[in-house]
């Protein structure tokens, strides 16, 4: 999705879009971070691993990061929208950062549960 011009027409769609896409984004991870923390599963890993408690609450710690960041954009991307200069004025570029952060954090989470169970397992090839 091209970004175009600043103050054009067309810029305010564009802004538009991407509240709009941003705000499926956030609905989801609301959804997904919600039953990863209540689910019991995380609570579970860290029970189970205590050496790796620190990691596991990192990764916890990182949805409030995460969805404070996409709460920030959002709400810039919906004030472009309207018209008006965004409070963020690199609004593309902090939205490609915050998306690299969420998949980042998403590997970084599947690497641990994965390393976890395999320790469980016996066939990690080294501790967690």
């Amino acid at each position: 999705m091209p970004r175009p011009e600043p103050g054009s027409a067309s810029a305010q769609v564009w802004a538009g879009e991407l509240a709009e896409r941003l705000g499926k984004l956030r609905e989801m991870l609301v959804l997904q971070f919600r039953a990863e923390e209540t689910a019991g599963t995380m609570q579970e890993l860290e029970l189970d691993n205590p050496h790796a408690s620190d990691a596991i609450r990192r990764m916890m710690g990182d949805h409030r990061r995460l969805m404070d960041r996409l709460r920030s954009i959002l709400g810039s991307a919906t004030v472009y929208a309207q018209g008006k200069s965004p409070q963020m004025l690199h609004l593309r570029r902090n939205t490609q950062v915050m998306l690299a952060a969420l998949s980042e954090h998403e590997a970084t989470e599947s690497r641990l549960i994965q390393r976890l169970h395999s320790r469980d397992l016996g066939t990690a090839s080294s501790g967690a």
